[in-house]
């Protein structure tokens, strides 16, 4: 099993591209990334899921 991590951010009510990670720590630098320039607090939502896939070959 491969562990991903998704970055899912709500941009005015409309959902955006999701972004994929191998890593907690590459998806909390994009979670911050788009804090710092493009987030509404008023209007948007952002969060990390954590997900297992089976791997195949």
């Amino acid at each position: 099993m491969i562990r991903i991590y998704l970055v899912i951010w709500v941009h005015h009510g409309i959902i955006q591209e999701p972004f994929i990670f191998k890593t907690l720590k590459t998806a909390e630098q994009k979670l911050f990334e788009i804090k710092r320039d493009r987030f509404n607090i008023d209007y948007d939502e952002i969060e990390i899921f954590e997900k297992e896939i089976l791997q195949t070959i």
